[in-house]
């Protein structure tokens, strides 16, 4: 299928210079992605994004209920669904009354307040493209109302056991790679492989993992949240609301290790992801390889300085090692993605002679 974007999108180009622009205010790594990527894809990956964004601002925000998350959760299921302006400024409206005076990121907020220009946008995008969106969006939306109203008494706590944490991956993270695959065989009007929506899972699996292993004292300090499972802390002895302290550091980095070797587990069919996902050209390749080479990286990372990631900081890699990553990607061929990720994974990149 080959779209010409500008009059796709012609009356809506000033909406989507904003959703391009403010993409790079609520997530930088994949604003990187969609950066790489060529017209229409960026702007539909763009778009499905920021769609997936906007619910995941209601969920992460510490000021609000359990009750009040599930309420617009599920009105903006319903405004995605019926595609309603009504609906939508309902959404807007109700939102933006519980909206925190002080929010921990105002971008996102500012994002949820003019939902109405993504959907306006959405809506230009070809039927198939938007049935991929859509179905994406709407099951990471339910899989995270569900999380939010399991326990009213406890919202902190979201996570009972492993398969439960694999459970909330999927869908916070593995619809989004539904979404983006999806998207690519609509619009490359390429058939994807039977594998891929497995792959894809994997996908997303392994980068969620990621996020939440090393982002364990933000998660707990700044949006209240525990995401290492409760019967993973309960079987080293920490109880949930000490897992930070400096007495439990060994205990929880047990914990910690569990998860980033239940991630491990994931690299050869998230490679797979990359490998089997439809594509005109390499520029598709090198949009999803960058997060999941940066997420071996951070891996790397945090197996080597797992109490890090219990501290306040947390674990990162080098902006050197960004960078290195960054440019080598797109110079090289898929068939060389296995090489480079044991490199990655052995030692910091821009160390590495490749």
């Amino acid at each position: 299928m080959t779209v010409n974007q500008n009059a796709l999108f012609e009356s809506h180009s000033a909406d989507v210079e904003w959703c391009h622009t403010i993409i790079e205010d609520v997530s930088r790594t994949f604003a990187i992605s969609i950066d790489r990527l060529n017209e229409p894809l960026s702007t539909y990956i763009c778009l499905g994004y920021l769609l997936c964004r906007i619910p995941d601002t209601i969920e992460d925000s510490p000021n609000l209920s359990s009750e009040t998350k599930v309420a617009l959760l599920s009105q903006y299921r319903t405004a995605l669904k019926t595609a309603d302006d009504d609906e939508v400024q309902t959404f807007i409206s109700e939102s933006m009354a519980e909206k925190p005076s002080e929010p921990l990121e105002p971008k996102h907020w500012q994002l949820v307040e003019q939902t109405d220009r993504v959907m306006d946008v959405y809506q230009e995008c070809p039927d198939d493209v938007q049935q991929q969106i859509e179905s994406a969006v709407d099951e990471l939306t339910y899989g995270m109302r569900k999380y939010c109203g399991r326990d009213m008494t406890r919202p902190e706590v979201k996570i009972q056991t492993l398969p439960d944490l694999r459970q909330y991956c999927y869908f916070v993270a593995g619809t989004v790679s539904h979404l983006i695959s999806g998207v690519v065989d609509a619009a490359e009007d390429v058939s994807a492989p039977a594998e891929l929506k497995s792959y894809g899972e994997k996908y997303g699996l392994l980068l969620q993992l990621v996020n939440i292993t090393k982002d364990v004292h933000e998660d707990y300090h700044t949006e209240g949240n525990i995401y290492i499972p409760a019967s993973l802390l309960e079987q080293y002895g920490v109880p949930q609301d000490e897992l930070l302290e400096e007495r439990h550091w060994s205990e929880t980095g047990k914990a910690v290790t569990d998860i980033i070797e239940e991630a491990e587990t994931y690299v050869p069919e998230a490679r797979n992801y990359l490998l089997s996902m439809p594509r005109r050209d390499e520029d598709i390749y090198t949009a999803w390889a960058i997060p999941y080479l940066l997420a071996v990286a951070t891996l790397r990372e945090i197996k080597e300085h797992t109490i890090t990631a219990l501290k306040e900081g947390g674990v990162k890699i080098a902006r050197e090692e960004v960078y290195a990553i960054l440019e080598t990607v797109p110079e090289t061929d898929p068939t060389e993605l296995e090489q480079l990720e044991t490199a990655i994974s052995r030692q910091p990149f821009d160390t590495v002679e490749w």
